[in-house]
C-alpha cells in the first residue's frame, strides 16, 4: 500500500505527542492505518470512526492505558537501552494486527460475538 509523503510527515510528532507522553504511538499509528486501510476497502466514514473507537477501547483494556506516560513510566531518554520497550512494542503491534484481522474477516468477527 503506498502512503503519500504528507501522511508520513504528519505523523512525525505523533509518538506520544512529540515526547509529551500523551497518546501512545502504537495506538496512533494503528488509527492512521485503520483510516487508510478501511478507506481502501470502501468502508464508510462512520464505519471507520467506529472501528477506531473500538480499537482504542480494546487497546486501553488490554494495556491499561492509551498514554505513554502510563505505558512508559520511565519516559523517554537518549540513554535508554535500544530495546528497552521492545516487548510493549511487539505486543502492541501483535494486538493491532489481531484486531484488524478479526474485524476484516467476517467469519472471525462473527465468531468473536458468539463466544
Amino acid at each position: 500500500m503506498s502512503v503519500e509523503p504528507q501522511t508520513i510527515w504528519s505523523a512525525v510528532g505523533m509518538h506520544g505527542a512529540g515526547g509529551y507522553r500523551a497518546q501512545c504511538g502504537l495506538a496512533e499509528g494503528t488509527l492512521m492505518f485503520i483510516g487508510i486501510y478501511f478507506h481502501t476497502l470502501g468502508k464508510a466514514e462512520d464505519e471507520i470512526v467506529s472501528a477506531c473507537y473500538d480499537f482504542v477501547s480494546a487497546f486501553d483494556r488490554e494495556f491499561g492505558s492509551l498514554r505513554c506516560f502510563d505505558l512508559r513510566p520511565a519516559g523517554f531518554s537518549k540513554s535508554d537501552p535500544p530495546h528497552m520497550w521492545e516487548n510493549l512494542t511487539c505486543n502492541g503491534i501483535e494486538f493491532a494486527y489481531q484486531y484488524i484481522s478479526e474485524i476484516t474477516n467476517p467469519i472471525t468477527f462473527c465468531r468473536s460475538f458468539l463466544q
